[in-house]
């Protein structure tokens, strides 16, 4: 496995230390050495949104210039929108969670990991808890 798409949900265990979720995103990052991580734009953005409303402004560009250190960041195409929307009601309830996995597709990813597997369940790819990659992939 070595192109591994990283939901949001992930990014922001690691960032606003969640609990109980905050040690399996530890635990992932410190592997980012092994596998290529990615994520969207989309999650960069939402994820300094939240991290700035929990800290500060400060804090999140810091957080987001780290985690960026760690992984590729995929931009989110107008073809992306267009098919997230078009999927909608159909393979995705969630708008969000249609560009992460278009994204995914986009760039050819192996492997999605998010802490809402459920939400994947049509995807065309492997889906993974944080939890379960490291299982599986790391220890």
């Amino acid at each position: 496995m070595k192109r591994v798409f990283l939901d949001t949900n992930v990014i922001l265990d690691l960032n606003l230390k969640r609990e109980p979720f905050y040690s399996d995103a530890i635990q992932l990052f410190s592997a980012s050495g092994h596998f290529n991580f990615f994520t969207s734009s989309l999650s960069i953005a939402n994820a300094f949104y939240l991290v700035e409303r929990a800290y500060n402004t400060i804090q999140a560009k810091h957080d987001m210039e780290k985690i960026c250190d760690h992984l590729r960041i995929i931009e989110v195409s107008e073809s992306i929108v267009h098919q997230a929307l078009q999927s909608l009601f159909k393979e995705f309830r969630d708008f969000e969670d249609a560009i992460q996995y278009y994204c995914s597709i986009a760039e050819r990813m192996e492997c999605i990991i998010t802490r809402n597997e459920k939400d994947f369940r049509n995807a065309a790819l492997p889906v993974y808890s944080p939890g379960k990659f490291s299982k599986l992939f790391i220890t």
